[in-house]
């Protein structure tokens, strides 16, 4: 927070850095592959993704247009799809 804070880039980026690798170890103390959990999340994140632009299309609405609000109700519509 502190580094934000104070927006220290350099200082930022290594709590950041920090924080990868508690995650790293967290995953590898209960045995779960830290890659393999992170490459799960980016194809979840991208089938969201996809999903919003495909609803934002199906509702006449080019994405790019809409509002924050509008884009997060897009976003929670797709969390609450079963996978």
């Amino acid at each position: 927070k502190e580094a934000i804070a104070q927006k220290d880039i350099k200082d930022t980026e290594e709590e950041l850095g920090d924080l990868l690798f508690v995650l790293a170890n967290l995953a590898r103390s209960l045995k779960i592959d830290a890659e393999e959990s992170a490459r799960k999340a980016n194809n979840k994140f991208i089938k969201r993704y996809n999903g919003m632009l495909s609803d934002s299309k199906s509702n006449n609405k080019a994405f790019s247009e809409l509002d924050l609000e509008e884009m997060e109700e897009l976003w929670q519509a797709q969390k609450s799809k079963k996978a």
